[in-house]
């Protein structure tokens, strides 16, 4: 026998998958542009390629700081029924 869920854990899924949805389309958007002001040129001894992932872990954290912060408002904001305004 299959489960069948409840309209409540329904919910609750599209909730979960909103917010996901969200983090990473956040998390993606900030790690572009901050590498956009970061410039890496092609490191060619240890301690260049250190600086460069650094840049990159920099890049990392601010994108997902802000893909955090934009979930967040998604969880707050939401609601079971669309909006009907255009």
């Amino acid at each position: 026998m299959t489960p069948t869920l409840t309209p409540i854990e329904i919910s609750a899924l599209q909730l979960f998958k909103s917010v996901a949805v969200r983090f990473l389309k956040g998390g993606a958007a900030g790690m572009s542009a901050s590498l956009l002001l970061i410039t890496i040129h092609a490191p060619t001894t240890w301690s260049e390629l250190s600086t460069a992932l650094v840049a990159l872990s920099y890049a990392a954290i601010t994108g997902f700081v802000s893909g955090g912060i934009l979930a967040t408002e998604k969880y707050y904001n939401w609601s079971d029924t669309p909006s009907t305004t255009p």
